[in-house]
């Protein structure tokens, strides 16, 4: 079993060198600021522990252990650490856009949680279940960082594919409790959002919001997708489905209440959707849960 890799103090790092991903695993007790910069490839910051204040493009964020940063190509930033005598550990994780184009599909693109899709593009508090799944993920990809042994980088591709998909489902789908609002997003898509927010455990459809909001199908749909990055239908199925999950998780109900709950007519439609999704059926996440 490969060893957990541990901290190391930060350093001024200038700027990428690899053509593909780099990652740093640092901690600090007297760091002090980090001063305002820029640079040509994108960052995904997780932090573990520690009081930071960090700024993208004039906007300020007080972060706790377990939240993310998502920085664009020459968007400013700058972090000031407010209590120097706690661990300030965090993961910097920086990517290159042609890699991660090359490790994106037809059908998937992995740029796509760098933008303002359903809430602010920068910053996420992550629910408290996925702050493990997260820091374990970027453990491995830093061990593949620092490893020569056969396969490493298509290890690490395929770590990073993981943290991102995870990252634009969670901007997606999740409750937007989790998620500093975007009040400037569309009009009609927010008004979308919260109708299906209120009506997610109903059996709602595009028909519901166009009559509730007095617009054709058509334009919706157009402006649905062109925001969110995904049909109005495919989004409600996936947001029952991660609500579904996250009661199954909490131990609260069981699985044919959760069916009857969220309007999936059936056990047998539920079962391949939630299977579809999540790559296990209801059942199984559950008794995994108890072992």
């Amino acid at each position: 079993m490969t060893k957990k890799i541990p901290p190391t103090p930060y350093y001024h790092k200038g700027v990428m060198k690899s053509k593909t991903y780099e990652i740093y695993y640092n901690s600090d007790f007297s760091l002090g600021r980090i001063g305002k910069h820029t640079h040509s490839h994108y960052e995904f910051y997780f932090l573990i522990s520690g009081s930071v204040m960090y700024t993208v493009d004039e906007k300020t964020y007080p972060l706790r252990p377990g939240d993310i940063l998502l920085v664009k190509p020459e968007q400013a930033h700058a972090a000031f650490i407010t209590e120097n005598q706690k661990n300030y550990e965090r993961y910097i994780l920086w990517l290159n856009a042609d890699y991660l184009k090359q490790l994106s599909s037809i059908d998937t693109d992995l740029l796509l949680p760098f933008r303002k899709i359903n809430f602010s593009g920068s910053y996420l508090r992550l629910p408290h279940d996925m702050r493990l799944v997260f820091a374990n993920l970027l453990q491995m990809i830093l061990i593949q960082f620092n490893s020569h042994e056969y396969g490493a980088d298509l290890l690490a591709g395929s770590y990073i594919t993981e943290l991102l998909i995870h990252i634009a489902r969670i901007k997606l789908y999740w409750q937007p409790v989790y998620f500093e609002r975007d009040i400037d997003n569309n009009p009609i898509v927010l008004r979308t959002l919260n109708y299906i927010a209120e009506h997610i455990r109903d059996d709602i459809g595009i028909s519901d919001i166009t009559n509730e909001l007095c617009i054709s199908r058509s334009r919706l749909s157009k402006i649905f997708s062109d925001c969110m990055g995904t049909s109005v239908h495919q989004y409600i199925i996936k947001k029952k489905l991660y609500l579904a999950k996250q009661e199954l998780i909490s131990g609260r109900v069981s699985v044919k209440t959760l069916c009857a709950n969220y309007n999936f007519g059936d056990y047998s439609s539920f079962y391949r959707a939630f299977k579809t999704e999540f790559g296990m059926s209801p059942r199984k996440l559950v008794r995994d849960l108890k072992k």
